[in-house]
């Protein structure tokens, strides 16, 4: 690992003590098709066995009952390991559909 590379993690770490975030060595990917009593720990804990994750969202309806998808933001050199690797690869008994996410788009 270089010195700059080493010196980028520390400040990221150090950012995301402190309570801000980091993006600027981050992407995040679209993951669907999960099971529905899927948790975040257990998304960035799949995730984490070949990539690097900085954060895991699963949002959830009204009822506070889970969606069937979820963002998971990983390092930026992670980035195509994750497409690649994880797409169509089983989790819990389902094929997961991994994208690259995307802005959300206006609605009016």
């Amino acid at each position: 690992m270089s010195l700059l590379n080493l010196a980028k993690q520390s400040f990221a770490a150090a950012r995301l003590g402190s309570g801000l975030r980091c993006t600027y060595a981050t992407k995040s990917l679209f993951v669907a098709n999960l099971p529905w009593a899927t948790t975040e720990d257990q998304l960035s804990s799949f995730f984490q066995t070949k990539v690097r994750v900085h954060s895991v969202k699963l949002p959830k309806d009204m009822q506070g009952k889970a969606k069937g998808f979820g963002f998971v933001e990983v390092e930026e050199e992670d980035y195509e390991t994750a497409l690649s690797d994880f797409n169509e690869k089983d989790f819990n008994g389902r094929a997961l559909f991994v994208n690259a996410a995307t802005g959300k788009k206006p609605t009016y």
